[in-house]
């Protein structure tokens, strides 16, 4: 039998039998549980395996497999977010409002009818100060709390506020009144609307109640009772 004569093939053609293991078109459906024939069989060609040209088996510069399958990671890394929808599969941690816990004394509290200033903020707790402030009465009608050497603990409510709240309550406050630091009697230190010294000369010092809320209700109950008879 003579050898059949066959073309060469066009430059940059090679057969897929001539192939690499990995450069050779992968199997599928039923085909692919069964054993691949042999091209010599009956001089039949492969079946799956056909004696054709396929184009972009050159053997110099060949696409090769990635060393590590897709979505793989090398050892060390850290296990991605499992979250989708965020670039390089990282949710970015959510920036926190930035808030000052505050001391307020007067007006503001819970009892006095200025709270409502207070909308937003969160309350924490009730405390008082340290023995080193003096409550005072300023024109008649506002709270200063002012330092001083020989000073008593004045009981006041802690609340977180933004900052954005503080400085529109810092508007409200008349001159003479700006954020400071005051210690409480357990020792931390946190913000609070303190008075100016200059205060003094315009202020009654009514620190001998203890706290703002005191000194009004003492002020309410001789007007509840009315004038004695003689």
């Amino acid at each position: 039998m003579h050898e059949v004569l066959r073309p060469a093939p066009p430059q940059g053609l090679r057969r897929v039998r001539d192939a690499g293991g990995r450069e050779r078109p992968v199997r599928a459906g039923a085909r692919a549980r069964e054993a691949a024939e042999s091209a010599l069989l009956q001089g039949q060609p492969d079946p799956v395996q056909p004696d054709r040209q396929v184009r972009g088996l050159v053997a110099e510069g060949d696409r090769r497999l990635p060393a590590r399958p897709p979505g793989s990671r090398p050892p060390g890394d850290r296990a991605p977010d499992p979250r989708p929808g965020h670039r390089g599969r990282l949710r970015a941690a959510r920036r926190r409002a930035r808030v000052t816990l505050f001391a307020f004394y007067g007006t503001f509290t819970s009892t006095q009818p200025g709270h409502g200033n207070l909308a937003g903020a969160r309350f924490v707790e009730r405390s008082r100060t340290a023995p080193r402030y003096r409550l005072l009465l300023v024109d008649g009608r506002w709270p200063a709390l002012v330092p001083y050497d020989d000073g008593v603990d004045i009981e006041c409510e802690l609340y977180e506020c933004s900052e954005k709240l503080l400085e529109r309550l810092a508007r409200v406050e008349p001159p003479g009144w700006s954020r400071g630091p005051v210690e409480l009697e357990d020792g931390p230190t946190v913000e609070a609307f303190v008075g100016d010294a200059q205060l003094n000369a315009r202020g009654i010092d009514v620190s001998e109640h203890g706290g703002w809320a005191a000194f009004v209700s003492s002020r309410a109950r001789p007007r509840a009772r009315g004038p004695t008879s003689p």
